[in-house]
């Protein structure tokens, strides 16, 4: 089973409350926890020299620097978000007034769908949504919501598909069963075998169109894809059960790049989840084969347009960054270098030991960030690490008392392979220590209250040049 699939599958298992099976990356190995990193907490990274390796392509002697101790200054992962900025290409690129009017929707179908948290009413819809020259693209989604609940203003979730993927029946009718309005979209065109099914009108999901600039960067897939979500916002906006100031976007791989794009052009968005995507994909990505036959112009074109290192700046909605340590699409560094610019309030979650792949802790996230950004959900506790010398100090605090502090380790800097260990920590008046690690070992110090919780006070990645 692919990745992606298997990741959104377990979600769909958490909003059932049902554990998933880990998948063949797991086998032999229990994978460690999901690791949450709060933004009022630092982001140390010396990086030198060197691509990430592990996959052709992607050893590109490029750096990801990650710079100095929390250089951005964004405060706590949980404190009211920032007054942003506009993408400078917000107004004119994307033609925003347009996004925002009012969709043209047409139910193709609708059926009474039971799930465990009652009769889900989930239709086949049709919606415009612009693509290049002046074109209407008719772009098909689900939309499900609670039976019950008509009459009663709700989140929104607008759920987005990575690549070689459609839209999904099943995360419409999960989401809707606890509570939401969801609408999960075919992405513009087909693409490949796995994307025949798509009832959706526009450029194929290929490489090729993913990283079109010419002769317009509107004909890039990317370009009728943000859209198609920011119409899905309108869908969201424009239905008598949605409360229009509560909307999340959550997007997988590709879909995440999309996601990071329309939460950074779109204010509507309160609430976002970022699972895989980063930025700065010509730099360090599984992608720098293709890129690297662009010219210097075409690069800076589609960099300006549709890297997601374009819109960190100005990010609407606090959002989760769910990465997996050994992601050899989206290499950590990148992710963490993504994650370290945005500009909202924002939380951390790495997965150890996976690839392109979420566990059941981080599925579990993700339900409790929207569950929080968008519902009133409870808070995640917090933790301030002390160097001090040849020793570390954690203290930790939150809505429920902290059970638990582990000093999370990696064998190695190549981190598409490094394997990492946790070891749990001694306590003592509240406060747990531990012996500094070697400068040249990458590390965590995670945190776990009582009700399972858990975050990261501090990262550090050292790299070698290789």
């Amino acid at each position: 089973m692919n990745r992606q699939v298997r990741a959104a599958n377990a979600i769909i298992q958490v909003l059932r409350g049902v554990s998933m099976p880990r998948g063949p990356l797991a086998a032999g190995k229990r994978a460690g926890p999901a690791l949450w990193v709060y933004s009022l907490l630092p982001i140390v990274c010396s990086l030198f020299l060197g691509g990430c390796g592990g996959m052709t392509g992607m050893g590109n002697g490029q750096s990801s620097d990650l710079g100095s101790t929390n250089p951005f200054d964004v405060g706590s992962a949980f404190s009211t978000p920032r007054t942003t900025v506009t993408s400078t290409l917000g107004s004119s690129f994307w033609e925003i007034e347009g996004l925002l009017a009012t969709p043209k929707i047409e139910i193709a179908k609708q059926t009474t769908e039971n799930s465990p948290g009652g009769d889900v009413v989930c239709r086949e819809i049709y919606y415009d949504s612009p693509g290049a020259n002046g074109k209407s693209l008719r772009i098909f989604a689900y939309y499900a919501f609670p039976a019950a609940k008509k009459g009663t203003k709700l989140p929104g979730i607008v759920w987005v598909h990575g690549g070689a993927h459609l839209a999904s029946k099943e995360a419409v009718i999960e989401w809707a069963s606890r509570g939401y309005a969801a609408i999960s979209m075919d992405l513009p065109g087909k693409g490949g075998p796995d994307r025949e099914g798509s009832r959706s009108e526009g450029p194929d999901m290929t490489d090729q169109n993913i990283f079109a600039v010419t002769p317009s960067p509107r004909n890039s897939f990317l370009y009728a894809a943000v859209n198609s979500v920011c119409r899905a916002i309108s869908v969201l906006c424009a239905s008598p059960e949605v409360d229009s100031t509560r909307i999340g976007v959550l997007g997988y791989s590709w879909g995440g790049v999309i996601t990071l794009i329309a939460n950074g052009i779109d204010n509507r968005i309160s609430a976002a989840c970022d699972v895989f995507g980063a930025g700065y994909i010509p730099e360090e990505s599984c992608w720098l084969g293709i890129t690297g036959k662009m010219t210097k112009k075409q690069l800076q074109v589609w960099r300006e347009h549709f890297d997601p290192s374009s819109y960190l700046a100005a990010q609407h909605g606090k959002t989760l960054f769910v990465g997996a340590t050994q992601d050899t699409y989206y290499p950590l560094r990148a992710f963490l270098k993504t994650y370290q610019a945005a500009k909202c309030a924002k939380a951390l979650c790495l997965v150890p030991n996976k690839n392109h792949e979420t566990d059941d802790t981080a599925n579990a996230d993700i339900v409790k960030w929207f569950d929080y950004a968008l519902r009133s959900g409870p808070v995640l506790p917090t933790a301030k690490v002390v160097p001090s010398g040849d020793t570390i100090k954690v203290t930790a605090y939150g809505a429920r008392p902290v059970t638990a502090v582990s000093l999370v380790t990696a064998d190695g800097t190549d981190f598409t392979k490094a394997a990492w260990k946790s070891t749990e920590l001694p306590a003592k008046d509240s406060a747990w220590t531990a012996a500094a690690p070697k400068p040249t070992t990458p590390y965590f110090i995670t945190a776990r209250d009582d009700g399972g919780a858990l975050i990261v006070a501090e990262v550090r990645l050292p790299g070698t040049k290789r």
